[in-house]
């Protein structure tokens, strides 16, 4: 993932420009960077045209079934991440068990 502004190829990898910040809700590890499972939950919201809607309400299930995540934790990196606005179109969907 990359920033929207940055327009570079890079031909042995699938990229996604997002604009939404790049430094929020990111794991640093030594040499690299992931995003948590929170932020790739609400940016599979985000881009359900690309990945799925239905992909999208399993991932955000089965985090909560199995405890990688709460609700409290999702609703504050989408208010961080200004996707709460999308966010409560499917908040029922997927908190209900």
């Amino acid at each position: 993932m990359v920033p929207n502004s940055n327009r570079g190829t890079y031909p042995n990898y699938r990229i996604l420009r997002t604009k939404h910040d790049p430094k929020i809700e990111i794991e640093n590890h030594k040499t690299w960077r992931m995003v948590n499972v929170e932020r790739s939950i609400l940016e599979a919201f985000a881009y359900s045209t690309k990945i799925g809607y239905q992909t999208a309400l399993t991932a955000a299930r089965s985090a909560l079934v199995e405890e990688k995540t709460t609700e409290d934790k999702l609703h504050k990196a989408a208010k961080r991440l200004d996707l709460w606005p999308l966010m409560t179109r499917h908040w029922e969907a997927i908190t209900t068990k």
